[in-house]
């Protein structure tokens, strides 16, 4: 995903609109580049929606993110929602 930009980009926080009988996880890369793989677990449990906000380090740049969420332990989930805000780095202004 690049947002619609070829600008670098600084995604700042993640929010998470989900249910789960459990913990789950979402890791975040850039570039395709596995040595920037940042790993967040969410600490919510319910079986009603919430949103939970994640947060995604300062040092993490890139034009393009991957974001896969996985079940820790086995745990059921449904995801509703993935809202991210993103800081758009350099680039010429109009």
């Amino acid at each position: 995903m690049d947002f619609g930009t070829k600008n670098k980009k600084h995604a700042r926080d993640l929010w998470l609109t989900h249910r789960t009988d459990g913990r789950i996880s979402v890791t975040i890369s850039t570039d395709e580049d596995a040595t920037t793989e940042v790993e967040r677990r969410t600490q919510i449990v319910s079986d009603e929606l919430h949103e939970e906000k994640l947060k995604v380090p300062r040092g993490l740049k890139g034009r393009y993110y991957t974001f896969e969420v996985k079940n820790l332990s086995g745990a059921d989930f449904d995801l509703d929602s993935i809202s991210v805000m993103v800081d758009v780095l350099g680039g010429k202004r109009r």
